[in-house]
C-alpha cells in the first residue's frame, strides 16, 4: 500500500487514500477538525445553531480501539498468518521507516493537521 500511494496520481487516487488537501484547494475554511475528535465538531455545531445533535461512536466495528497483541513487524506477515493470529494492536503495522514515507507522500496534508488547533 505504501508503495502504491508513493507513485500513485494523487488525482487519480481513490478519495479514501487521496490528500485531503485536495480538496481544500481554492477554498478558505475558517475551522478545522480531526476526524478522531468528531466531539469537537459536534460541539461546534451545537454553538453555532442553538441546537441539541446526537452523538455516536466514530468506528461502531472497534476495528480503530487501543489493544490488541503485540506482534512486532506485523506489516512484513502475508494475509493466511494474519488471519490466523489473534487482533493485533495497530503499532505493529507501522514502523518509523514506514511512517517516514507516509508522511513524506501527505506531507501537505500533515501540515495542515499541524494547524488545526490554531484553527478549531
Amino acid at each position: 500500500f505504501v508503495r502504491y500511494v508513493e507513485a500513485a496520481d494523487p488525482a487519480r487516487m481513490d478519495p479514501h487514500w487521496r490528500p485531503q488537501h485536495l480538496y481544500l484547494r481554492g477554498i478558505e475554511y475558517t475551522h478545522l477538525f480531526r476526524f478522531d475528535d468528531l466531539n469537537a465538531v459536534v460541539d461546534a455545531l451545537e454553538g453555532w445553531t442553538g441546537r441539541d445533535l446526537p452523538r455516536q461512536a466514530v468506528n461502531t466495528t472497534g476495528s480503530g480501539a487501543g489493544g490488541g497483541a503485540q506482534i512486532p513487524r506485523a506489516h512484513e506477515l502475508e494475509p493466511p498468518v494474519l488471519d490466523q493470529l489473534p487482533r493485533i494492536a495497530k503499532s505493529c503495522f507501522l514502523d518509523d521507516e514506514m511512517r517516514a514515507r507516509i508522511e513524506a507522500v501527505y506531507a501537505r496534508d500533515v501540515k495542515l493537521m499541524e494547524t488545526i488547533g490554531s484553527k478549531t
